[in-house]
């Protein structure tokens, strides 16, 4: 069991953060499938995480934009550079 959770973790660490929810997401579902808790200690996502994941694939991934790390608008705004007077 131990050697399965690195297998996991080593896909994990090479997939972007929204890959990493699908991933997870897709092994929460079906019969005798882990329970969310138990992903989210194995894998170090949160449970609200993999749940949002299994959204997004029951929609088909309809609400994601191929090549985007994020949603537009989303992240850190930009800093103003400082001018001196």
């Amino acid at each position: 069991m131990i050697a399965h959770h690195r297998h996991i973790n080593l896909v994990l660490s090479r997939l972007q953060e929204g890959q990493q929810r699908w991933y997870v997401a897709s092994l929460s579902t079906g019969s005798g499938a882990p329970s969310d808790r138990v992903l989210a200690q194995v894998s170090g996502l949160s449970e609200k995480t993999i749940q949002r994941g299994r959204q997004d694939l029951e929609t088909g991934l309809q609400n994601t934009e191929e090549g985007r790390q994020r949603h537009r608008g989303g992240g850190r705004q930009k800093a103003e550079k400082k001018t001196l007077s």
